[in-house]
């Protein structure tokens, strides 16, 4: 009798946090490490979901702009060789600036927020860099 009292005891606990769990986020008011990392992982995700579609949005319109022979006449240079590259190297430094940011709370519970939202906020900025190029 006494474990089964003990064992509804711990189910009902447990089925009050799942509760409290599946509550709605705040990002506006986070409450705790992980909801600040949660929202700072839902603002990365957004953001490089939009900087990979405007980043395809101006390989298409480079594809469909140069030509073989425009790129012959400007000395060999690529403008879509040179988006791969300038791309490929802006995620490294974006990837190791964000770590380094992150080493202001070297090994507390705030250093991966920090890391999170440092790189939702620079793939904001890269949003915002390929919308000026294109004009937006």
């Amino acid at each position: 009798m006494r474990c089964g009292l003990v064992a509804a005891a711990v189910v009902f606990a447990t089925l009050g946090q799942a509760g409290d769990a599946s509550a709605k986020l705040n990002c506006k008011e986070p409450m705790s490490t992980a909801d600040m990392l949660q929202c700072a992982d839902q603002d990365f995700q957004r953001a490089d979901k939009e900087l990979n579609a405007i980043y395809a949005k101006i390989m298409t319109q480079l594809k469909e702009t140069y030509t073989a022979e425009d790129i012959k006449n400007a000395g060999g240079q690529d403008p879509v060789a040179d988006l791969k590259d300038a791309q490929r190297k802006w995620i490294a430094f974006r990837d190791a600036n964000c770590r380094f940011m992150g080493t202001q709370m070297l090994g507390g519970s705030g250093q991966a927020p920090i890391t999170a939202g440092c790189m939702a906020r620079m793939t904001e900025d890269r949003v915002k860099e390929f919308k000026n190029y294109l004009g937006e």
